[in-house]
């Protein structure tokens, strides 16, 4: 099942789904519009160096999110791949997202586990969470 018929079949009124480039967000969201971000292991491209290019969370991506979130949005990023996770923290950082160290969103609170992470702890992979960003 999608997100979109999970939407639907919850009757959710506060939910919106796009097929976009996520690499777009200025083009769909207005500055401050979003109350927060959820990553979930995005691609890692980590078959070949040159692959690291196509990654979603890089130095571009973050600056993008620093103007779509509100003041006080956060950001939710979980992967099972050390280096991706180094560099989007690090990516985070210079685009100026303050980690507050608490769980700052009732959201944040909840342990959600998807079909990626399920399959990662089903072969013993540990997972990198960066959460508590705003």
């Amino acid at each position: 099942m999608t997100t979109a018929q999970r939407v639907v079949a919850q009757g959710l009124k506060n939910v919106y789904c796009a097929m976009a480039n996520a690499q777009g967000l200025e083009r769909l969201f207005a500055p401050g519009e979003l109350d927060g971000v959820v990553i979930f292991f995005p691609d890692p491209w980590i078959k070949k160096a040159r692959q690291a290019k196509n990654r979603l969370v890089n130095p571009a991506f973050a600056a993008s999110l620093t103007k779509v979130l509100r003041p006080g949005g956060m950001v939710w990023f979980k992967t099972d791949q050390e280096l991706y996770f180094t560099e989007a923290s690090q990516a985070f950082d210079d685009a100026g997202l303050i980690r507050t160290g608490e769980e700052t969103a009732p959201l944040l609170a909840q342990d959600f586990t998807s079909a990626f992470e399920l399959r990662f702890k089903a072969q013993g992979l540990p997972t990198r969470v960066y959460r508590d960003w705003e």
